[in-house]
């Protein structure tokens, strides 16, 4: 996915099995302008046969760090209430309600947000 999630301003990880087959993934965007400090996480998914073992989570956390290392002060993302067990880790590790950065035909569309400042991916991971 090259484009506005390709470096320097944005990464794509892919999680793949012990037989190097992908069943996950996560990017990141600049939001706005280059230089606002915003980013925005997009595209995490994980293979149905590969939920529940913490990769969703591992994949959240090495995104944050990533975010954080290239500069910017705050991520944000968009979600569907349908989506529990995202919106679920996605409070767990910090992120917040917020106002919508961006309009959507979806009027159910759940806005978060979450500080990258004084980010300590190492607490987030144990």
């Amino acid at each position: 996915m090259p484009g506005k999630y390709a470096p320097p301003t944005g990464e794509l990880l892919l999680a793949r099995n012990s037989q190097g087959e992908p069943i996950g993934c996560v990017a990141l965007r600049a939001l706005g302008s280059s230089n606002s400090g915003c980013c925005e996480m997009k595209r995490l998914y994980i293979l149905p046969t590969a939920r529940g073992l913490g990769l969703g989570r591992a994949l959240v956390i090495a995104i944050l760090d990533i975010a954080h290392t290239l500069g910017y002060d705050e991520i944000k993302l968009d979600t569907l209430p349908s989506m529990e067990a995202a919106i679920g880790l996605y409070k767990k590790v910090g992120f917040v309600e917020t106002e919508a950065y961006y309009d959507t035909p979806l009027a159910e569309t759940i806005f978060l947000a979450r500080s990258l400042k004084n980010f300590d991916g190492l607490t987030l991971a144990v």
